[in-house]
């Protein structure tokens, strides 16, 4: 088996990237973090990660906790 897959969606990007950061130090594979609702759905659908990192207080209408527990 490959690498664990992680997608970050986090607004705020000195968290985002620290994140991102520490998740690649210990092995993960982590793509470019999402910044928005809509950047972090379509990030999900087109790699399907294993674990996806939602900020739920993400900045706009939709937020983290508008994407569905199925994703």
């Amino acid at each position: 088996m490959g690498k664990v897959k992680i997608v970050v969606v986090e607004d705020e990007i000195i968290i985002a990237d620290h994140l991102c950061e520490t998740l690649e130090d210990l092995g993960y594979e982590v793509f470019e973090p999402a910044m928005t609702f809509t950047e972090g759905k379509e990030l999900i659908d087109s790699v399907a990660p294993d674990i996806a990192i939602l900020d739920i207080h993400l900045s706009g209408r939709k937020d983290g906790d508008t994407i569905p527990q199925s994703v």
